[in-house]
This record gives C-alpha cells, structure tokens and sequence, in this order.
C-alpha cells in the first residue's frame, strides 16, 4: 500500500493478500497467545493459519508451518512488530490509482473479511476476491487458487514493458 501510495507510476499492479491497512483493524490477541503453553500455542497458531479442512489435506503443509513456528529468531518478533506498528494507510487507500486486486479467506480470524470489503470498496475500482473457508494462510492453504487469480490479475495489468515496474 505505502509503495503504490509513493511511487504509482512504478507499479502495474497491486495484490493485497490478507492484509490490513491497518494494525488497529486485527484482532489482538497478543495477551492470548502469550498465556498459552508451547503446545497449545503451536495449536492455537495452527488453527489462525490453517481451516480444519487444510490441516486434513495437507498434513506437510502443517508439519512445516509447525516448525516455522516453533524455530524464529528471537529477533523476527521484534522487527515485524516494529514494522506494523506505524502502518496505516486507512486514510489515504483512495490515494491508490494501481490497479488492485485484495484477495482474502473469507474465514480469517486475524484480518476479518470485512476488513478486505473495507479496504476493496475504498480503493478505487478494485476488485475483491474473498476465498470460501480459507484462514489467514491464504497463500498457503489456497495457492493455486491464489496462483490463478494473482497471475490473471497481473497479466490482465501488465504493460508493454516490465523493466522499472514492479508487481507488488
């Protein structure tokens, strides 16, 4: 969001994935997670992530986001919190003239869809791909669908020539 708002004229298209256009739009359950016991935050973590439904398909998926999970830096916390604290773009999203494409699951615990439908409906012309029973793992548990819609979306935006434009 901050990229199209600063540079339009460098990016062809924009892909909003799960995202918000800002922190005070999530669920905070910081105080939550950190009562929880290892275990039952690997759980907890697994189930903002992944629908019951993904977790049975694709117990690999689950394996590798579970030791994700478990083995972060100490420090990877600390810098992604830094780096969303500050982030709100709310009052400027009709500023986006970028071509958009928001795409979401539709049952994400983290970022409501409603944030999506806010963030779709205040930049200008974009279009909303709201993903059935998908969590917050959209390009994880859905990543040929997300694959599909990126790539028609991207291709749909692309211009005569891609050197110095960025898809974000």
């Amino acid at each position: 969001m901050r990229l199209a708002l600063r540079h339009p004229g460098r990016i062809a298209s924009l892909t909003l994935v799960g995202t918000t256009p800002s922190l005070s739009m999530t669920e905070d359950l910081t105080d939550r997670i950190a009562a929880l016991g290892p275990d039952e935050r690997e759980q907890f973590m697994l189930d903002l992530v992944l629908s019951p439904e993904g977790r049975a398909a694709d117990p690999e998926l689950v394996a590798v986001l579970a030791r994700a999970l478990r083995v972060r830096p100490a420090d990877a916390g600390a810098r992604r919190a830094a780096a969303v604290e500050d982030h709100d773009c709310t009052a400027r999203l009709a500023e986006i003239t970028t071509p958009t494409l928001v795409l979401h699951g539709a049952d994400d615990p983290i970022v409501r869809s409603s944030v999506a439908e806010f963030t779709a409906t205040r930049i200008p012309g974009a279009r909303l791909e709201l993903l059935p029973r998908i969590r917050h793992g959209v390009t994880l548990e859905a990543s040929h669908a997300t694959a599909a819609l990126v790539s028609e979306f991207v291709l749909s935006h692309a211009t005569g020539s891609t050197r110095g434009t960025a898809h974000v």
